[in-house]
């Protein structure tokens, strides 16, 4: 079976094109990767979120939320921000 892949256009804090053709991962918990390719072995992760929900999946694309990894605090932990993965479908990628 063959995958589906995704032009990855981040929406925080101005929508850039991160990744041109990939393709995403959730899992149960709701964390999501979105690889370059098929995310293959040797594919790269670009994106990582944590606590994703699905906004909106219609016939343009996907829209996902949730919180993505940015940086560390002071005393080691984690910090995350708020950010929105907007993911079109090849068809719309003209």
């Amino acid at each position: 079976m063959t995958s589906k892949r995704f032009k990855l256009i981040i929406q925080v804090p101005e929508p850039i094109v991160l990744c041109e053709s990939g393709t995403v991962s959730v899992d149960d918990k709701g964390d999501a990767m979105f690889f370059t390719g098929n995310g293959d072995a040797n594919d790269r992760c670009v994106a990582e979120m944590i606590r994703t929900r699905i906004d909106f999946a219609g016939a343009a694309g996907i829209m996902l939320s949730g919180m993505q990894p940015k940086g560390y605090e002071k005393n080691g932990t984690s910090k995350y921000i708020y950010q929105r993965w907007w993911m079109v479908y090849p068809e719309f990628n003209k």
